[in-house]
């Protein structure tokens, strides 16, 4: 779930699972205003898609289908069309989690290629690489390595956009987490820490501190923990909610630089925000909405500074949007 970044463009892309098969939606921003359902495509799907804009505006996609991966990409301002690419990986047991590289990280130079990373049956995780045309490939996947064991669920993957650079995944293993980052020369072992963990993470980088903040689900609540990059060290936050249902969606707000971190609570959604004071962490919980609420929500803060997001409401799909001027989560248009 993104806004397109493209000149002239600002619309809210979005593609979800139905059954077996994959559908894409999307909110015409400066139309209609309104969502319009558009393409399904995909076969025997079994997790949740990973999607980004590439740096030619197209969109890229990777999703479980039977035990292995399936990239499909979408020709922005060309056919206007999903085309499938190849099938990669083996017994692939989560959803992939991928990103377009765009630094020059030690080992591999300056690069645009996809890194996407992805649970194996037997807990380790598979790093695949595709190599794009613009940095002189052949546009094809392969795997790049595969490390650790005992991975459960999906694992958080995430690019360093400070020097060193280099790249880091954190991933469930058994009831705590665990650490993996590399730069170039395979995949190091990191921390294991958290407790009583109940699903994967959601994990940044802070745009201001260049450090990772990570929330998790622990025991019914929400963990946060933060990376200290200097220090190479896990620090634990604040907890925070109750009764919470699933992975929360989280962004940092492009103003004052605050989480702002959306948890299913029970049957309904609630909004808390996390802040750094220069001293200590902060929580501030916010407004209760929806109801019937069947799935983690997706969320990303829009070029008007309002905050978008989808979640699914019994059968499905609603559309909630959060004013920064009134400071108040409002009801969209169910999809």
């Amino acid at each position: 779930f993104f806004q397109n970044r493209a000149y002239g463009n600002g619309d809210y892309e979005l593609v979800v699972r139905e059954g077996s098969a994959l559908r894409h939606y999307w909110f015409s921003y400066g139309g209609d205003w309104r969502w319009h359902k558009a393409a399904s495509f995909g076969s025997n799907v079994q997790s949740a898609p990973a999607m980004f804009q590439n740096a030619n505006n197209d969109y890229e996609l990777a999703v479980r289908e039977g035990n292995a991966l399936h990239h499909y990409w979408f020709y922005y301002g060309g056919d206007w069309q999903w085309h499938a690419g190849a099938m990669f990986g083996w017994n692939i047991q989560s959803a992939p989690a991928m990103f377009q590289a765009a630094r020059d990280v030690p080992g591999l130079g300056l690069t645009t290629d996809y890194a996407l990373v992805a649970r194996q049956q037997g807990g380790s995780l598979g790093y695949f690489r595709l190599a794009t045309g613009d940095s002189g490939g052949d546009w094809q996947w392969r795997p790049a390595s595969q490390f650790g064991l005992g991975a459960q669920g999906a694992p958080q993957f995430l690019e360093d956009h400070i020097t060193p650079y280099g790249y880091h995944v954190v991933v469930k293993e058994g009831l705590q987490l665990r650490h993996y980052w590399s730069q170039g020369q395979g995949w190091n072992l990191g921390a294991l820490f958290g407790a009583n963990v109940q699903a994967h993470p959601v994990m940044l980088q802070n745009a201001r501190t260049g450090n990772f903040d990570l929330v998790v689900q622990e025991s019914g609540r929400l963990q946060h923990y933060w990376y200290d990059r200097q220090a190479r060290q896990w620090n634990k936050g604040l907890a925070f909610a109750a009764n919470v249902g699933s992975p929360p969606a989280m962004v940092q707000n492009q103003g004052d630089g605050a989480y702002d971190i959306v948890a299913q609570e029970g049957a309904g959604l609630r909004h808390y925000r996390l802040s750094w004071d220069g001293l200590k962490w902060n929580v501030s919980p916010g407004q209760a909405f929806g109801w019937s609420v069947a799935s983690s929500p997706s969320m990303f803060q829009n070029r008007n500074s309002n905050i978008e997001l989808v979640v699914r409401q019994g059968a499905e799909l609603r559309h909630y949007w959060y004013d920064v001027g009134d400071r108040l989560w409002h009801m969209g248009a169910a999809l």
